[in-house]
């Protein structure tokens, strides 16, 4: 039989495979062409015993990733396969050959010039039958240089914490530092195990992951766009205050429901609120008062204010797999909806984060830091510094300088902040369910509509520390009301970051189990 043949036969893959890979590997004359990576003990010694049987065929060490924590982090580190010939082109001159691994998705993907390393090459005297002789010393050599060390934000206890809330659940939590942008949680569910991917994997069982109905590949965290619920609210406020239509001190008498024509648009509460001002309001999330609300601001100045918080655009997060979701303005629903077709109705769905609207988890984050910060952006980022092995030297990630992005008045930070803070504090708040003794919290939760199943459940906001503040973001898809289903996970979220910086925080009240 034929080196092929016999090669199927010692590694137990198809000789037609074989044949497809040396075609597709070749890179010239006296270049290998890689067949198969990963191989067992047993097999070498199999190949070693028949080696006189396969002119031809060597055998060497080749890159692999190995992951040592209790932490998938799917989403967040991405993987590693075969480069395609899109990117053999793309780096021609970067040193790539046909069979090499590079950075797919994810990290990998951002920083794999960073992680990559040099490699080294020698050569082999081999004899008439191909056996090794040993080095030929009168050649070049090189020795392999290895990749440096990229050193993450992420705290490994919290972000183990964040997928154990996401377990058997689909959703995502982001947890972030406001004063920098450093992400310290960063989970998206349904994940799936990088190991899968450290070596070969079989044209099967990739198909399976990639067909699996949950998707568990697709990052959740910045790629899934959601209607925000009323989480988005804030936006709102922001908008009517700062465009003068209203004032801190506008007043709105809910008695359960909205008629707009013939049209009945319910409130969140049936019984009603009663009278409220904006920070009740917004404390008690009355869907009657912003219905109001949004009538006197209008289509435009809404859409506006929604593109100045970093909304329909992506955040920059060095992951590069982002979308950039949709905020409709004029131009959106003409098009849709044809010119003068669409009506007041699609506004009042709009205002209660429904609609056309759509946000990433990853935006709603950036939304808190800019809220925290009173208007200074700092763009997010997971890389915080480098390691040189060969230099034996750290240098840090640059960090993007802080930003004013959005220019508000004292006022309204001051009212906006109120109102938030009355979602925890106040007893009446839809985010009570999350107070903590000794944490100042200031929160928003949405409840969000979908067409396609139960609703999504959203818990956002921020904690304020002047030495460790805290961005907190969680959505559970078809989780139900923001409040009791994503308002306890985030209080168990903030409760496990603050203890493992002090403690200070061991005394606080058990949460319960999930």
């Amino acid at each position: 039989p034929g080196v092929y043949s016999l090669l199927s036969n010692y590694l137990g893959s198809d000789e037609e495979f074989i044949l497809k890979r040396v075609k597709n590997n070749s890179d010239g004359y006296f270049q290998p062409a890689k067949i198969k990576r990963s191989i067992d003990l047993n097999t070498l010694s199999i190949l070693e015993e028949h080696s006189v049987e396969l002119p031809g065929v060597v055998y060497g060490l080749f890159p692999e990733r190995f992951y040592p924590t209790n932490a998938a982090m799917s989403h967040l580190l991405g993987y590693i396969r075969e480069i395609s010939d899109y990117d053999l082109l793309k780096h021609k001159n970067d040193g790539y050959n046909k069979g090499d691994l590079i950075g797919w998705i994810g990290l990998e993907k951002s920083y794999e010039q960073m992680l990559r390393g040099e490699k080294g090459f020698e050569y082999i005297q081999v004899d008439a039958r191909g056996r090794r002789m040993g080095k030929l010393i009168t050649a070049e050599t090189k020795d392999p240089k290895p990749g440096n060390d990229l050193h993450l934000s992420i705290d490994l206890n919290v972000q183990i914490e964040a997928e154990r809330f996401l377990e058997n659940k689909k959703g995502a939590i982001i947890l972030l530092d406001p004063s920098n942008g450093e992400l310290i949680a960063f989970a998206s569910a349904p994940d799936y195990s990088l190991d899968i991917l450290s070596g070969p994997i079989s044209p099967q069982d990739w198909k399976t992951l990639q067909n699996d109905s949950d998707h568990p590949m697709f990052n959740r965290a910045t790629m899934s766009t959601y209607p925000p619920g009323s989480t988005f609210k804030i936006v709102t406020v922001v908008a009517a205050l700062e465009s003068g239509v209203i004032d801190r001190n506008w007043t709105v008498n809910c008695p359960g429901y909205y008629k707009l024509g013939r049209r009945v648009f319910k409130c969140n509460r049936s019984s009603g609120h009663g009278k409220l001002n904006l920070e009740e309001a917004l404390g008690q999330s009355c869907n009657v008062y912003f219905y109001k609300l949004m009538l006197e601001l209008g289509l435009k100045k809404w859409s506006e204010y929604s593109r100045n918080f970093g909304f329909g655009v992506r955040t920059g997060l060095d992951i590069p797999e982002e979308s950039t979701g949709n905020v409709p303005d004029e131009a959106f629903l003409d098009k849709k909806y044809g010119a003068g077709r669409w009506q007041r109705g699609h506004l009042l769905n709009l205002v209660l984060g429904q609609g056309d609207l759509l946000v990433t988890p990853m935006q709603m984050a950036n939304l808190m830091m800019i809220i925290r910060n009173e208007g200074i952006y700092y763009k997010p980022r997971i890389a915080r510094k480098y390691f040189y092995p060969s230099a034996q030297f750290y240098e840090y990630v640059e960090g993007v300088s802080d930003e004013v992005i959005i220019s508000i008045s004292d006022t309204t930070w001051s009212v906006l902040k109120a109102g938030m803070k009355k979602v925890i504090e106040d007893d009446k708040g839809t985010g009570r369910i999350a107070r903590l003794p000794g944490l100042e919290i200031y929160a928003k939760t949405g409840t969000a509509q979908n067409p396609h199943g139960d609703d999504h459940a959203w818990f956002v906001g921020y904690v304020e520390d002047s030495v460790n503040p805290l961005v907190f973001v969680i959505i559970i898809e078809n989780g139900g009301a923001g409040s009791s289903t994503a308002g306890p996970i985030g209080k168990a979220m903030i409760k496990k970051y603050y203890q493992t910086l002090s403690s200070d925080f061991a005394s606080i009240d058990r949460i319960g189990k999930f």
